[in-house]
């Protein structure tokens, strides 16, 4: 890297048991992923360990010279046309941009995003299923950014790499229940196809926490029964409350390899240390060509 280059920033430092890499798509597959290490003393020795890190390319501009812009979408300009039929738009839209120099920019990771919208929009819905929507222009539709509301602040917001229109929906889906650890399953896009095309080729998985979980399990199925993909095993979670924890799924299995075409099974599990101690939900997935 050129000397007169500032130095790159790290993104992220995973530590994993396995990276598997596919040869076709050159998707990164971490395998084990943990967030501690339990030793009597540090250094430590440990007998296997990946090590998995993103850097900045050392000549992206600083943080301080990115500007967030945001601008007021008409009602002319939301496209309504393909929402689905238990979803209703609540009147509040934005478009989203990073620049630098006046100058378009990507986002160098998830950036948190807020929609406000005004009390006289809500009427009758339930303020609990509002969710934020990000508008793919590749597929013309609206899909699921995320759903940490605040009904007392009138907000929504989600993490999200996907900037460009935003807008918030009542999905009757949606949901955070109080009286439930475990809460809010949702897969979105369902079906999806990961074959590499640029078109869902990742499903997002969300759900809600109600209270710190010792685990949570995530593992998909078909349906003969034979495990397909472990995404989460035995990992603590902490409360979430109304922020949704959000994990993807890129359609490949155990070895980095893309699944055969068809319906899974996805066993979502959660063990707290109070009552109900153990909660489970089973949800179909379909991934297709």
């Amino acid at each position: 890297m050129p000397s007169d280059l500032p130095p790159p920033d790290v993104l992220a430092l995973l530590i994993c048991d396995q990276i598997i890499t596919d040869r076709i798509t050159g998707k990164q597959s971490l395998i084990g992923m943990f967030s501690k290490i339990h030793a009597p003393g540090f250094p430590a020795a440990h007998p296997q360990l990946s090590v998995f890190v993103t850097l900045t390319d050392g000549d992206l501009p600083s943080r301080g010279d990115v500007s967030v812009v945001v601008g007021p979408l008409a009602p002319a300009e939301v496209d309504l046309a393909n929402i689905r039929d238990d979803m209703d738009y609540i009147g509040t839209a934005r478009e989203v941009s990073l620049e630098s120099g006046g100058v378009p920019v990507a986002a160098m990771g998830p950036i948190s995003v807020a929609l406000h919208y005004p009390q006289y929009d809500v009427g009758s819905l339930e303020e609990a299923k509002f969710g934020l929507f990000e508008w793919n222009v590749l597929t013309d539709r609206w899909t699921l950014a995320g759903a940490a509301n605040s009904p007392r602040g009138n907000t929504v917001g989600a993490e999200t790499e996907r900037l460009g229109e935003l807008g918030l929906f009542f999905w009757d889906a949606l949901g955070f229940d109080d009286d439930a650890g475990l809460s809010g399953v949702l897969t979105e896009p369902n079906p999806f196809s990961p074959n590499g095309d640029g078109l869902y080729d990742e499903m997002i998985l969300t759900f809600y926490l109600s209270r710190e979980a010792d685990h949570v399990n995530v593992e998909f199925y078909d349906l003969a029964g034979k495990l397909a993909r472990r995404l989460i095993w035995h990992q603590p979670t902490e409360y979430t409350g109304r922020t949704p924890v959000k994990i993807e799924w890129d359609g490949t299995d155990m070895h980095g390899q893309v699944v055969p075409y068809g319906i899974y099974v996805m066993r979502v599990e959660a063990k707290f240390r109070q009552q109900p101690t153990y909660e489970r939900v089973n949800a179909p997935v379909v991934v297709i060509k």
